[in-house]
């Protein structure tokens, strides 16, 4: 367990995404 905020790590993975995925995923975390 790294400790590391899951918030923190979906942005990490975010700034990997083509534009089209990251808006995906961005709307997935903000609904929660």
């Amino acid at each position: 367990q790294s400790g590391d905020n899951p918030r923190i790590l979906e942005s990490k993975l975010v700034s990997f995404l083509p534009p089209d995925k990251r808006e995906a995923v961005l709307a997935e975390i903000n609904a929660e």
